[in-house]
């Protein structure tokens, strides 16, 4: 994030707390969406992917993102399931960066080397190493420990 996005950030932060302070009205600064309750992986500790149900499209979306941002909201989670496993993630990534939101997506990065550049609008990423290849796999299945060390 550029210098100036930070001070606009920071900003706009301040200003979400003032207006609770002064008058008592929240306005939302920040806001998870949860694109998908779809994943690639079968965490043990993890139910998303038992209860799947049905997702917004992108022109549902581009309302959600216009009613978010008319509310105040400037910085954007991009939850899931895995996020990766919606073909048109990165629309919606771009529609979130078009709306001036700060974006951050949560993700396994076991689907990245299928997506080059779809992570691109975003400003951050997040991601879990659960420790050495043992005890991440442990819990995340097979192969998922290489997933997120080749996208790193």
């Amino acid at each position: 994030m550029r210098g100036g996005n930070r001070v606009q950030m920071g900003l706009t932060y301040a200003a979400s707390l003032l207006s609770f302070a002064v008058d008592g009205a929240p306005r939302p600064f920040s806001a998870a969406f949860n694109v998908t309750d779809r994943c690639n992986l079968r965490c043990e500790y993890c139910n998303f992917s038992s209860f799947a149900g049905p997702e917004l499209d992108v022109p549902h979306i581009a309302v959600l993102f216009d009613r978010l941002h008319g509310m105040g909201v400037r910085r954007l989670g991009v939850v899931g399931g895995e996020p990766l496993v919606r073909k048109d993630i990165g629309e919606i990534l771009r529609l979130a960066r078009r709306r001036g939101f700060f974006i951050s997506v949560s993700t396994n990065l076991t689907l990245y080397h299928r997506f080059a550049g779809v992570l691109d609008p975003a400003d951050l990423i997040f991601t879990s190493l659960d420790g050495d290849r043992a005890t991440h796999e442990r819990s995340r299945g097979e192969g998922s420990h290489d997933g997120v060390i080749e996208a790193i």
